[in-house]
């Protein structure tokens, strides 16, 4: 009977350390991925000419996709205090620490934790992304069916394929920011 009992309570364990371990690599990944997408900033250079080359209106709502880290939006808002800003974080560490971020330093911005697929996107009209290109074009294709005409979406190194951009701001020698409008 003893027997049976250990091997009840070996297997017991075993699951309980495949979860464990499950939900660790889980936690890791979002910490540092989100649809296989990793963690990279915009560079200074390039948030500092995506900001001075903006084109936005104070009525007009800005959203960004995915940041990572707040960079975008603060570089922003210190230039366009009267702006509708917006971010949406998948991934909890970066939504978390964006959120203690923001109250320490008094920012105008509202974070979503949220997966941006299920997101009403028409009611925003400047977009800003820097993923991979299935995921630009997965982005772009969401945001030309759901966005009224004019809406800008601002593409970070990324050209999406087939799809003459509006604009295309160099950033440096080989950095380019590409700028789709609807």
């Amino acid at each position: 009977m003893s027997d049976i009992l250990n091997v009840i309570y070996a297997i017991w364990v075993l699951i309980f350390f495949i979860t464990f371990l499950y939900y660790i690599v889980k936690l890791f990944s979002q910490m540092i991925s989100w649809y296989g997408v990793p963690y990279v900033p915009s560079s200074d250079f390039k948030v500092d000419k995506l900001v001075l080359e903006l084109e936005i209106k104070k009525w007009q709502k800005f959203l960004d996709l995915w940041s990572g880290d707040w960079r975008i939006l603060e570089s922003i808002w210190k230039k366009y205090p009267e702006l509708k800003l917006y971010w949406i974080e998948n991934s909890y560490f970066p939504y978390k620490l964006s959120l203690k971020r923001k109250e320490k330093n008094k920012l105008d911005y509202t974070i979503y934790k949220k997966n941006f697929f299920k997101e009403d996107f028409s009611k925003y009209d400047v977009f800003y992304a820097f993923m991979i290109d299935y995921l630009m074009l997965k982005i772009w294709t969401k945001i030309k069916k759901e966005c009224k005409t004019g809406t800008l979406f601002y593409s970070n190194s990324f050209q999406i394929k087939w799809e003459k951009p509006y604009k295309t701001i160099k950033a440096s020698e080989n950095s380019f920011i590409y700028v789709y409008k609807v």
